[in-house]
C-alpha cells in the first residue's frame, strides 16, 4: 500500500461509517465558464460565485493527454476547445481541495449536450484521445473511465492507432507486455520489485533503441528511453525494473527513486485505482500497451485450466518458508504455459518464469521458500514462512487482476 491508496481508503472508510454511498459521498459542484484550453486536459475556468473574476486552472480527473509537442497532442486539444471552450461547464469533487501538478484543480468536468450534461473525461477517453489516469480522492467515476480507454485501444481510435505518427518502424513485429505493480512488501523499499516484462514470442528481432516506455502519469517526470543498441531477440524476454542498477542483456534499469506504477484497487466503494504501461516507438506511435485492472473482455483462455489443487499452510513441526508450498495442476487436456501469469499471497508475488509448462495433468510445486528451480518445482525465493495458518488467501491470477483458481482458509474468502 502506497501514495495515494491510503487517502482512498480512508476515504472509502469514512463514508462507510457515516453510512452514505460511496459515490454520493463528499460530492461538491461548481458552475463556471471555460476562458482558455491550455492542452488536451487542463484549461481555465471563471467559476461562477466565487467573487473574484479571475479564472482556476482545472486538471481534468481521469484524463491524461499527450504532453504539448507531442504526437496526438494538438488533436486532443483541439477537442476539448470543440467540446468545452467558452461555453459552460460544471464542475465536480469529492475533496474540494484536490489538486495535481502545477497546483491544478482536479475536477470531473461535464458539458451541456442535447439538453443534459456529459462528462467531458469519457467522451475523451472514447475517442480516444487520452489515457485513463486515477486519481486517489477523485475515483467516482473511474471504472468507467477504465472502460471508456479500454474501448477505445480495443478499437485502434486515434491514439491508439498504432501508426498514425508515421508508418513502422517493424510494424510486422509481435510483442507481449505486462506489469508487475506490486512489488513484494513495502514498494517504496524494493523498487526493482515493480518491473515490466516485454516478451517477444517470435516472427523476428525487435529495435528498441530510442523507443520510449511510461507510466500513465509520468511520475519521475521522465520517460524511460531504451539506450543505443538494445534488441529484443525472437523468443527472448526484457525486463524493465524500477529502480537502479546496472543494465544487462536482458535486464534494464529506468533509475527512479520512488515507485512509479499505482497499486490497483477494486473493492467497489470509492476506491477504484490502476495505471498503466506505455511502449512508443521513435515516430512517437504508442505501439504496444499493458493497463489493469482489466475493464474489457475479463476472461483469460487459462480458465477452467488450472487449479490450485494443494495449499500446505501448516506444515508439520514449525512453520518454514520450505515447508510451505502451493501446487498448481493443470486440469485440461492440453499443454499450458504459466509465463506471464502471477501466484500471489498479497503482499507477495510469484512471477512464473520462462519455463514453466504444464503437461495435462501435471502438478507444480511452488515452495515459498529459497531454492534452485528444477522439473515439478519452483521456489518463490521468500526468507520466511508466509501463509498465515489462522486465515489467508492464495490466488492464481492474471497481472491485470483476471483470476483463474483461488484458495482460502480460516474467516478469509477468496
Amino acid at each position: 500500500m502506497r501514495r495515494g491508496l491510503g487517502l482512498a481508503l480512508a476515504f472509502g472508510l469514512l463514508a462507510t461509517l457515516l453510512g452514505i454511498p460511496a459515490s454520493a459521498a463528499q460530492l461538491h459542484r461548481w458552475t463556471g465558464r471555460v476562458t482558455h484550453i491550455a492542452d488536451g486536459d487542463t484549461f481555465d475556468v471563471d467559476i461562477a460565485g466565487d467573487g473574484t473574476s479571475t479564472p482556476k486552472r482545472i486538471r481534468l480527473t481521469g484524463v491524461q493527454a499527450m504532453e504539448i509537442g507531442e504526437c496526438h497532442s494538438k488533436a486532443a486539444a483541439n477537442r476539448l476547445e470543440a467540446l468545452i471552450g467558452g461555453k459552460n461547464v460544471r464542475l465536480t469533487a469529492q475533496d474540494p481541495n484536490s489538486r495535481g501538478l502545477h497546483d491544478r484543480l482536479v475536477r470531473q468536468v461535464e458539458y451541456k449536450a442535447g439538453g443534459s450534461w456529459r462528462d467531458v473525461g469519457i467522451k475523451l477517453l472514447a475517442e480516444g484521445h487520452a489515457l485513463w489516469m486515477p486519481h486517489p480522492t477523485e475515483a467516482r467515476n473511474h471504472e468507467g473511465y477504465n472502460r471508456a480507454a479500454s474501448s477505445a485501444a480495443a478499437k485502434r481510435l486515434r491514439l491508439w492507432d498504432t501508426d498514425s505518427c508515421a508508418p513502422g518502424p517493424q510494424q510486422s513485429a509481435r510483442l507481449r507486455v505486462w506489469v508487475q505493480w506490486d512489488a513484494d512488501s513495502n514498494d517504496g523499499q524494493n523498487l526493482n520489485g515493480e518491473w515490466v516484462k516485454l516478451y517477444n514470442p517470435g516472427g523476428g528481432d525487435l529495435r528498441l533503441d530510442g523507443w520510449r516506455l511510461r507510466d500513465t502519469a509520468l511520475r519521475g517526470h521522465s520517460y524511460f528511453v531504451f539506450p543505443a543498441g538494445t534488441v529484443l531477440r525472437s523468443g527472448n524476454s526484457l525486463t524493465v525494473h524500477v529502480g537502479k542498477g546496472k543494465n544487462t542483456a536482458t535486464r534494464l534499469y529506468w533509475g527512479q527513486s520512488a515507485p512509479v506504477f499505482e497499486n490497483a484497487v477494486t473493492d467497489g466503494r470509492s476506491e477504484y485505482l490502476g495505471d498503466g504501461a506505455y511502449l512508443f516507438d521513435r515516430d512517437g506511435d504508442l505501439r504496444w500497451w499493458f493497463t489493469y485492472p482489466c475493464a474489457l473482455r475479463c476472461t483469460d483462455r487459462l480458465q477452467g485450466k488450472l487449479a490450485l489443487t494443494t495449499v500446505q499452510y501448516d506444515p508439520p513441526g514449525e512453520d518454514t518458508a520450505l515447508g510451505e508450498y502451493v501446487d498448481v495442476t493443470n486440469v485440461s487436456l492440453a499443454r499450458v504455459q504459466l509465463y506471464g501469469y502471477l501466484l500471489e499471497s498479497w503482499p507477495y508475488g510469484h512471477a512464473f518464469p520462462r519455463k514453466s509448462a504444464l503437461e495435462p495433468g501435471q502438478t507444480l510445486r511452488v515452495r515459498i521458500g529459497k531454492g534452485a528451480d528444477k522439473s515439478g518445482q519452483q521456489y518463490w525465493g521468500l526468507p520466511s514462512s508466509v501463509l498465515a495458518n489462522t486465515g489467508d488467501v492464495v490466488q492464481l491470477r492474471t497481472f491485470d487482476l483476471v483470476r483463474l483458481d483461488c484458495h482460502a482458509w480460516g474467516q478469509r474468502s477468496c
